[in-house]
């Protein structure tokens, strides 16, 4: 299935990698290739991954995980399009991201 990364979850994969090269053991790289091959099992099968316990009625949101960075990268289906609408840290406040939901409609 075609996966787009919106430019938004993008700015969070960023923001994700540059916290990660602040540390001493500069991980930015590994968030990078963990978070493709997420996007990567999405592709193969979306459907596959859990539906978010924090979603908004009215979406199909299921997310997957960077487990050891503890990011979730969560995602919509639509049709027969997935879009990747937010990187988000597992301890952020559940439905943080919603905002992002009215960019697809």
């Amino acid at each position: 299935m075609k996966v787009t990364v919106t430019v938004a979850a993008r700015l969070d994969l960023v923001a994700a990698v540059d916290f990660y090269d602040s540390k001493p053991e500069r991980r930015g790289d590994d968030v990078l290739a963990d978070f493709d091959r997420v996007v990567s099992g999405i592709a193969e099968a979306p459907r596959r991954h859990s539906l978010v316990e924090d979603s908004r009625p009215g979406f199909e949101a299921r997310e997957g995980y960077v487990e050891r960075f503890h990011q979730r990268v969560i995602f919509v289906i639509l049709g027969e399009e997935v879009f990747v609408i937010t990187v988000v840290h597992t301890d952020r406040r559940p439905g943080a991201w919603h905002r992002r939901l009215d960019t697809l409609q």
